[in-house]
């Protein structure tokens, strides 16, 4: 075999079994006073412990998002849910929010599930006026916003109309880019 072939075959088969070892470090101070670190062990070499690599592992997301609430998610025994959580999540209070169209999804946060067999809806308002019909969602899109500060709130509604809960009300700033002309 050519002696370069053979050179080139070693130095890939070093590179691809070098991921796999861990190396030795040696610390050199040269008359300079200058520290050279280097894999080489030298007359006045000295063996350095380098600690492992760190690795990290994100964490599972085990929560699940969705849009839209069905039946079977709440159990209906004929009782009103007793709702423990009602919060605006999406968009967060004091946020803004660089949206030429104006567009801006609200995401809610509704524990127990709604419980859609009772008739239970929410209602949206933005800057005190309703947002269309009371429903079954927990996200709604809202568009063609003007530029500004907008207050957000939301609420429980029964089968009869009657306000259950109420969230905090959520203040968001919408930022437009503006051409002059």
């Amino acid at each position: 075999m050519h002696p370069l072939k053979t050179s080139i075959a070693i130095m890939a088969l070093a590179l691809f079994f070098s991921g796999q070892s861990t190396a030795q470090v040696y610390k050199t101070i040269n008359p300079d006073g200058s520290v050279t670190y280097t894999d080489q062990a030298l007359d006045d070499a000295q063996a350095i412990n380098v600690a492992p690599v760190q690795q990290y592992s994100s964490p599972v997301n085990k929560t699940k998002q969705t849009t839209s609430i069905k039946e079977e998610e709440a159990p209906d025994n004929g009782a009103p849910t007793l709702y423990t959580d009602f919060s605006i999540i999406s968009p967060k209070h004091d946020t803004a929010i660089r949206a030429n169209t104006g567009a801006v999804t609200v995401t809610l946060s509704i524990t127990p599930a709604l419980n859609v067999s009772q008739g239970d809806k929410v209602s949206l308002s933005l800057n005190g006026q309703p947002v269309g019909a009371p429903s079954a969602q927990i996200s709604f899109p809202l568009n063609n916003l003007n530029r500004g500060s907008h207050t957000l709130s939301a609420s429980l509604q029964n089968a009869t109309g009657e306000t259950i809960k109420t969230t905090a009300p959520v203040t968001f700033h919408i930022l437009k880019t503006h051409i002059k002309h």
